[in-house]
């Protein structure tokens, strides 16, 4: 997904094709995510974590001025380019819908941008906090994009997947984008790097080497090689999917589907006494 949306930022920026602004997209992040590590993410993403927050608030604040900050002009707009939009259902069926919601809700709360924080939270507490805000978080921020992305399609009606982008390029000040470019693909970058880095380290602690037995050195050379590969077929992804919507869809069902029951099973074994994270459940039987 972050490959696809990297390739379209270069594609409108600097007019490339798609399958070759994939390449660049993927061989970037791949690269990055190999070579830097949890190290290179951490110090990235305390870096360029303001960048990405001046890009976002920038951008949702032009946003709200172009619909004169009147969410009832935009349900207008909208529905004049597609009543169904501004539905319950919004074209879909009961079922679908009701699909979908979970799909969304059973992916993203197994997210490991949502619960890595657990592992250095100083007590419960202090976790179950910090999860409930960066879920309101997650959801208000997730309704601003939304609205942005309705906003593109009431002002182009063929915008499709690259709204943000397009609206950048086309509604944005000139002097936006270079900002807005950076920052786009500084949080592509950190975010795809997350996952991919989480990924790896899961695959092979978990999975090739559960009892530890290989070497650091070892461990670290497999799981860049291991990375390589991951990318390489994240790209093939990239390519190949017709639209963001599919591949987040699938990512969203596999994750959820196989960490939902983990998390469930550890929630029902949990030592409810203690402050700190204990569970009956054992690291092997997670794996």
């Amino acid at each position: 997904m972050q490959i696809m949306g990297m390739s379209y930022m270069f594609t409108a920026a600097l007019g490339v094709q798609s399958y070759v602004a994939v390449i660049i997209s993927g061989a970037i992040t791949v690269t990055y995510s190999a070579i830097g590590g949890m190290d290179g993410i951490i110090l990235n993403d305390a870096i360029q974590g303001m960048l990405q927050l001046f890009v976002v608030v920038f951008y949702l604040i032009f946003c709200l001025k172009i619909m004169n900050f009147d969410m009832a002009w935009l349900f207008t707009e909208v529905n004049k380019v597609d009543p169904q939009l501004t539905t319950i259902w919004g074209g879909y069926t009961w079922k679908q819908c009701i699909s979908n919601f979970l799909t969304g809700f059973f992916g993203s709360m197994t997210n490991p941008i949502m619960w890595n924080r657990a592992f250095v939270a100083k007590d419960v507490k202090t976790a179950k906090s910090g999860f409930w805000l960066a879920t309101a978080a997650c959801i208000i921020c997730t309704f601003f994009v939304m609205s942005s992305g309705f906003l593109a399609r009431g002002l182009n009606t063929d915008v499709g997947d690259p709204a943000t982008i397009w609206m950048i390029i086309n509604q944005l000040p000139s002097w936006f984008l270079p900002f807005a470019v950076v920052g786009l693909t500084a949080a592509i970058m950190d975010t795809s790097a997350a996952h991919l880095n989480a990924g790896v380290a899961n695959l092979v602690c978990d999975c090739i080497d559960p009892d530890e037995k290989l070497p650091p050195k070892q461990s670290i050379r497999l799981s860049k090689t291991i990375c390589f590969i991951s990318g390489a077929i994240a790209m093939v992804g990239a390519v190949v999917a017709p639209s963001l919507l599919d591949l987040s869809y699938l990512g969203l069902v596999i994750l959820g589907a196989t960490l939902f029951p983990v998390f469930i099973i550890g929630y029902f074994l949990r030592d409810k006494t203690s402050k700190e994270f204990r569970s009956n459940i054992s690291i092997k039987a997670v794996r």
